[in-house]
C-alpha cells in the first residue's frame, strides 16, 4: 500500500506527538512536522505533501490561519485542526480548508476527515 504523505504545522509538542501517535499504522505517515509557517513554507518537503494538518494558532498568532488562505490556492488539501471554538474562525476559514477539527479529537475522527479530503482532491483531479 503506497503511504500518503502529510505535513504538519503544530506549535504543541505534545499535540505533535499525539498525532505521530493518531497516524501510526495506517496509509498516513507524517514526512515533516513544522513549528512556524516560515519553516514550512521554505522546506522543499512540504511540496511533497498528499495533505496538510495545520493549526490555526502558531503561539499567540494566527499565522496558521493565514498560511492556510494562501495554501488554499496551491493544489493540496489542508486540514485545519485548531482548540478553538470561535465560529468565527470557522467562518473565515471553512471555505480554505477539506476538513476543520475542533481539538480534542479521536483517531478515527481524524482518519476520516483525511479519507475524505483525499478522495474528494482526487475527484477534483479527475475531472
Amino acid at each position: 500500500m503506497n503511504k500518503i504523505n502529510v505535513v504538519v504545522l503544530e506549535d504543541d509538542q505534545f499535540f505533535q506527538i499525539k498525532l505521530e501517535s493518531m497516524l501510526y499504522g495506517t496509509e498516513f505517515q507524517i514526512i515533516k512536522m513544522f513549528e512556524n509557517t516560515k519553516n514550512l513554507e521554505n522546506d522543499p518537503r512540504a511540496t511533497s505533501a498528499d495533505i496538510i494538518l495545520s493549526d490555526v494558532y502558531i503561539g499567540k498568532k494566527t499565522d496558521g490561519g493565514d498560511f492556510i488562505k494562501r495554501q488554499s490556492k496551491k493544489n493540496t488539501p489542508v486540514i485545519c485542526i485548531t482548540a478553538s471554538q470561535e465560529d468565527k474562525i470557522y467562518r473565515e476559514l471553512g471555505q480554505h480548508v477539506s476538513g476543520y477539527l475542533v481539538k480534542p479529537f479521536h483517531k478515527i475522527t481524524l482518519l476520516s476527515i483525511l479519507r475524505e479530503a483525499i478522495k474528494e482532491h482526487k475527484k477534483k483531479s479527475i475531472v
